[in-house]
């Protein structure tokens, strides 16, 4: 009788422990604010400013870099629809994905797309959606990375992570 109490409890705990974690706010290159479930790992590389988060069941990371001076967005619709459809058929040729889900989104004047795809690389999760913004002369990029298995477990902390950014309002006034 007491195991049955005891599973009971743990599970209790443990779900407990997920729904009330406390998430941390990190300021990405001083353009926008994220936040992710653990305090993340900062790295540069080859101009690219990576934060890396991880969970037992996700992986969250962000990237960001300036644009090249000859791929600026320029606030034609055309041009920057051209760019976002460029990366998102990027992203599904590196990982030799299949593409689920895309949408275009905005926050406030910041155009970027949203792309759900399943990707074909072993020993890598599976399932993957990214978040991508441009602006002026900057990318920015999240990531969250998980297996297909965990699809309906981990929705509430991919709702929750990309909704929270937040640009800082100089760029949201250029």
């Amino acid at each position: 009788m007491r195991k049955p109490s005891f599973i009971l409890i743990l599970f209790c705990w443990i779900q407990t422990k997920a729904l009330c974690q406390q998430w941390v706010n990190q300021k990405i290159s001083g353009v926008c604010e994220i936040s992710f479930p653990v305090i993340p790992k900062k790295s540069d590389t080859l101009g690219m400013t990576f934060y890396h988060s991880e969970t037992d069941s996700v992986l969250y990371f962000v990237q960001t870099q300036a644009f090249p001076q000859n791929l600026r967005l320029r606030g034609d619709k055309k041009i920057d629809s051209i760019f976002f459809n460029d990366f998102s058929e990027g992203i599904l040729k590196a990982s030799n994905g299949k593409l689920l889900n895309k949408e275009y989104i905005s926050i406030g004047s910041i155009k970027g797309v949203r792309v759900e795809y399943s990707a074909d690389q072993p020993n890598l999760a599976d399932l993957r959606f990214v978040q991508v913004f441009a602006f002026s002369n900057q990318i920015i990029v999240q990531h969250f990375w998980t297996l297909n298995e965990f699809r309906n477990e981990t929705e509430n902390q991919r709702m929750k992570y990309f909704s929270s950014i937040v640009f800082t309002k100089n760029v949201q006034e250029n």
